[in-house]
């Protein structure tokens, strides 16, 4: 049961028929398309063509399998299997070098900023190129010690370590993230994932939206006037009175990204080249020199103050909405062979960077992100070889 909830189809069609459906409360006006232009865009552009790669792939990944079923989780421990105990720690060594160089040279981090009233947010923390591969080491390292905590309940200290510097630099990103990878590792993991489980996981769903929303109000609005953010979404009649304000702000992030990429597909110019896909993967610092500005797609939003667009967006500005349905049939094809092929805690991970960036083309294209897609480059790098046999 816990492998099948963790197929990739599973995943995609959870995701946006939960987007579909909200979207279909029409709770904001800013939400401009009728249910004929989002259901048929659904089934033609997101749902038939990831199906059918799923298929596809599935059915090879089956092939390729010797008995056909299903195999449980492995059980040997991370670091006697498939992972070089000796390269995690060198990893996590130039994780704690590069992130106290980063700390001692920027004079702090976005936390001590934030205490001191430094005026630098965030988004100055790090140098580019460096402070990606840091932060794709800290994922990665979370996956492994994570693996470690459950086979042999060791290092949850290190687990601990790595959250909370996360949250010292303020990125959400990250731990965002790392939550989602994490999950599906526990679900590929677990052999008695029991009702109770998935009840739990939506009452902290439930309560982490009701924080997002409090938080936002707290930092964009002055105390008493929440309802500011009501006006800026443009809630309407439709939204049911029962429901505190503050899930306005989850409702809004969840359904205006698909709202804005609908317009990009009536809208944009198709320019027939890779230029907006790969630049995702370009770090900041060598792009200009790269990509001419003038190449690069602006997306047209439905309201300036909603700018996510879902991670087809880049693909819709250079291919159009075939770009979507070539890469849907991908995406769908190699996620489901790879659901079919896991076999050890390396594989086990590989599949967890792919499932969340899965779940989260809702709101941008991880396999377009280099500290996300660098993990494994780094999975590969901490192979465990066989020792060699010197008779």
């Amino acid at each position: 049961m816990n492998k099948i909830i963790t197929h990739p189809f599973i995943i995609f069609f959870i995701v946006w028929s939960t987007v579909i459906a909200l979207y279909s409360g029409k709770w904001s006006n800013i939400l401009i398309f009728n249910p004929e232009e989002y259901i048929s865009f659904y089934i033609i552009y997101l749902i038939t063509p990831f199906l059918f790669g799923s298929i596809v792939g599935t059915q090879a990944g089956l092939l390729k399998t010797k008995n056909k079923k299903l195999t449980p989780p492995p059980k040997k421990s991370i670091t006697t299997q498939t992972i070089s105990n000796k390269k995690i720690k060198i990893l996590l060594t130039t994780l704690i070098i590069g992130s106290t160089f980063e700390a001692i040279t920027l004079q702090g981090v976005p936390l001590t900023w934030a205490i001191t009233g430094d005026s630098r947010g965030y988004a100055d923390y790090g140098y580019s190129g460096l402070h990606g591969i840091l932060n794709s080491i800290n994922l990665y390292l979370l996956m492994v010690y994570f693996i470690k905590y459950i086979e042999e309940k060791k290092d949850l200290n290190k687990i601990i370590f790595l959250f909370i510097w996360m949250l010292c630099m303020f990125s959400r990103f990250l731990v965002m993230v790392s939550i989602v990878q994490l999950f599906f590792v526990y679900l590929y993991k677990t052999n008695n994932l029991k009702v109770i489980t998935f009840v739990k996981l939506t009452m902290a769903a439930i309560t982490i939206s009701f924080i997002f929303g409090t938080l936002g109000n707290i930092r964009s609005f002055n105390e008493g006037t929440s309802n500011s953010f009501m006006e800026l979404a443009e809630i309407n009649e439709n939204y049911p009175a029962w429901i505190p304000n503050e899930f306005t702000w989850s409702y809004m992030y969840l359904t205006t990204p698909f709202n804005n990429l609908l317009n990009i597909a009536n809208t944009s110019h198709i320019n027939y080249s890779l230029t907006n896909t790969l630049s995702g993967l370009v770090p900041n610092v060598l792009k200009k020199f790269i990509f001419a500005e003038s190449d690069l797609a602006t997306d047209i939003l439905v309201h300036e103050s909603f700018n996510m667009s879902t991670g087809y967006a880049p693909i819709v500005n250079d291919l159009g909405t075939h770009g979507i349905i070539i890469f849907n049939i991908l995406l769908g094809l190699i996620s489901s062979y790879k659901w079919c092929r896991i076999k050890n805690n390396r594989d086990c991970m590989e599949y967890a960077i792919i499932a969340q960036s899965v779940f989260y083309l809702i709101f941008f294209n991880p396999l377009l992100s280099l500290p996300i897609i660098f993990q494994f480059l780094l999975i590969w790098y901490s192979k465990k070889h066989p020792a060699k046999n010197n008779n």
